[in-house]
């Protein structure tokens, strides 16, 4: 499940090492970029609270992470 392995990925590497990606073409057929986007947003709050992350988490993983690496 996505929403599990987000969780995982976060509590396991922590939010700050965790990016966004949409290069995955085998991803696109069924969840393409718009919808893929708002599946991570929604981990905040929707779902099982054993498989939320937080907002701060979100923020992170959609843009903070990569504008931090890419020193931008």
């Amino acid at each position: 499940d996505f929403a599990v392995a987000v969780k995982h990925a976060v509590a396991h590497f922590g939010p700050e090492r965790v990016l966004f990606g949409t290069d995955n073409p085998y991803l696109w057929p069924v969840l393409p970029e718009p919808a893929y986007v708002q599946a991570v947003r929604d981990l905040a709050v929707t779902g099982p609270q054993e498989t939320r992350i937080t907002e701060q988490d979100v923020r992170m993983i959609l843009g903070e992470n990569a504008a931090r690496l890419l020193k931008l």
